[in-house]
């Protein structure tokens, strides 16, 4: 049995195990070969994205949270923050921020904000869009 990092285990050959790899590899190969900055640096944007990824840490100053989020076009944008936001992966941000720098993460580019202010979308689930029609 072969375990792979979707968590499944399933029983594969080893033709099975290298048409994986080869089909990771491109999706790889294409995203980062797509993947672009946004904005110039010490510009202003606004911004809706879905939050990725809320990391809290410390150093000797402060405690930080580093949110890494994806606009709909697929740009990666990273902000640190040293206050607590209450952000979750999964959530819905409408960001104004500046941007800071560009920056490549592991061969992806990301754009570094700063100074964000954020709005929460409150998504709705498919029961409750069912409903808001019925109302109408």
């Amino acid at each position: 049995m072969t375990t792979f990092h979707y968590g499944h285990s399933l029983p594969l050959s080893a033709d099975e195990r290298i048409a994986i790899g080869a089909l990771e590899a491109a999706a790889y190969a294409i995203y980062h070969a797509t993947s672009i900055w946004y904005g110039e640096v010490k510009e202003r944007i606004d911004i809706e994205v879905g939050v990725i990824e809320v990391r809290p840490g410390q150093n000797f100053y402060s405690h930080f949270e580093d949110i890494t989020m994806v606009d709909i076009a697929g740009r990666m944008f990273s902000w640190r923050t040293k206050n607590y936001t209450e952000i979750q992966q999964g959530d819905r941000l409408g960001i104004r921020g500046t941007v800071k720098a560009h920056e490549k993460h592991m061969g992806v580019r990301q754009t570094i904000i700063t100074r964000c202010n954020f709005t929460k979308f409150n998504v709705m689930t498919a029961d409750e869009a069912a409903q808001l029609e019925d109302l109408s």
